[in-house]
């Protein structure tokens, strides 16, 4: 495992660790991870009445979120993948994938 993979998996599990509710992008760019982005929301009501607990994510469980979330990046060169999380568990991973042409353009000269 490289250094750069061995970063991103120790921010992602701390973020899959500390979110409640929430997203985590990962976006890549030339098949490398080249930014995080962590967004956390707040229910206002359960955090002023503390009604709602986040659940602990177990070692078992963080193990196979990280193997999927590698298993989505292989071979991706461009794109993201968001890892949602709703009331301290992955509830969802989605992967969005761009392929980019050198040889398309618009009529303009620009890119797709």
């Amino acid at each position: 495992m490289s250094a750069g993979t061995a970063f991103v998996n120790a921010i992602v599990e701390e973020s899959v660790r500390q979110i409640r509710f929430g997203v985590l992008t990962i976006i890549v760019q030339d098949g490398k991870v080249v930014q995080l982005e962590r967004t956390e929301k707040f229910q206002v009501q359960a955090v002023q009445n503390k009604t709602v607990q986040a659940e602990k994510i177990n070692a078992t469980v963080l193990e196979r979120v990280r193997e999927h979330i590698c298993q989505e990046m292989t071979g991706m060169r461009y794109g993201q993948i968001l890892v949602k999380i709703v009331n301290g568990r992955v509830n969802q991973i989605e992967k969005t994938e761009k392929r980019r042409w050198a040889g398309a353009c618009g009529l303009d000269g620009e890119g797709i």
